[in-house]
């Protein structure tokens, strides 16, 4: 959510790696905080290094959750697709300049 208002803050498209299709794991807020409470309250002291995995069961994808933010914000959102993304997974192409960092500073 916090990239929708970078981005309309920017007054430019959002870029996304990868595809309309890829599939994303999401979860509701309020899952997450039951999930929170359920650790905090059942959890025996001094078992801090246990990772869980919260999410739920939808199909979500980076196309309905970016169509979502779009709607929100008002912006564009565009993905890059497979070949670009695959170039800047390895390092060659940066996703991130300092004018994104300094739309995160003005929001």
């Amino acid at each position: 959510m916090i990239l929708g208002a970078i981005y309309r803050n920017l007054g430019e498209p959002m870029r996304l790696l990868w595809t309309r299709e890829r599939l994303m794991n999401t979860v509701h807020v309020v899952d997450v905080s039951r999930a929170v409470v359920h650790l905090l309250t059942n959890l025996p002291l001094g078992n801090s290094a246990q990772i869980y995995h919260v999410v739920d069961e939808s199909l979500s994808t980076q196309g309905t959750v970016c169509d979502a933010i779009a709607e929100i914000f008002g912006i564009q959102v565009n993905h890059v697709g497979t070949l670009l993304s695959t170039v800047a997974k390895v390092g060659v192409l940066p996703m991130l300049t300092f004018s994104y960092l300094i739309g995160y500073i003005y929001i």
